[in-house]
């Protein structure tokens, strides 16, 4: 799979989507379908991706960026 224009720095799996998610480098996250390994979405943050979490139900997922902050995003597909 290719996509990410930097090192991607974390990956995490959404069960309940049939998705993954992988935050990079380029300051993007990359929504993933798992079954076919293609982008669904593609969203620009504002600084360099270093983390990634579901919330426990997958409807949201926190990103962590190098300028300090902590994004709560809404999952919707």
């Amino acid at each position: 799979m290719t996509g990410h224009g930097d090192w991607v720095t974390s990956i995490a799996v959404n069960d309940t989507l049939k998705a993954f998610v992988s935050g990079s480098l380029d300051s993007q996250i990359k929504i993933w379908d798992i079954n076919s390994g293609k982008s669904i979405k593609t969203m620009p943050m504002k600084a360099p991706v270093w983390g990634l979490s579901f919330s426990p139900n997958g409807e949201h997922l926190v990103v962590v960026t190098q300028d300090g902050n902590i994004t709560l995003i809404t999952m919707q597909l």
